[in-house]
């Protein structure tokens, strides 16, 4: 049991490190789409993109545990699916918006509301 409890405490402890990190990261996508570096910014978001899948992913595990988390899964969703729309579509000042004034204010305000969990 005290394996366990220390596996969760250690996913706690990246789950709330990786959403402190996010808005930085958005920061760093906006940058190279307003940059021109279109490779530089497509990777981050790939990045973005698996990182917002992890914390869907622990989210339902920690639920499933009991853990009460204040993140709302279908959010992250819409929020994945805006984005792909906005590559599909080749509009990547769509994409910087959605994450300069949608997803950045999403995980600021979680930070400044302390932990997630």
């Amino acid at each position: 049991m005290e394996k366990i409890n220390q596996l969760i405490e250690d996913v706690l402890i990246s789950y709330n490190e990786y959403i402190n990190k996010i808005p930085n990261g958005i920061d760093n996508i906006i940058r190279e789409f307003r940059n021109g570096n279109m490779d530089v910014a497509m990777e981050l978001i790939l990045q973005f993109t698996e990182g917002i899948q992890w914390l869907n992913e622990v989210n339902i595990l920690l639920e499933q545990n009991g853990f009460k988390i204040k993140i709302d899964r279908d959010t992250l969703n819409n929020f994945l699916v805006e984005i792909s729309d906005g590559i599909e579509s080749n509009d990547h000042n769509l994409v910087s918006d959605i994450l300069e004034y949608e997803v950045k204010p999403f995980f600021e305000t979680l930070i400044n509301d302390e932990k997630v969990i």
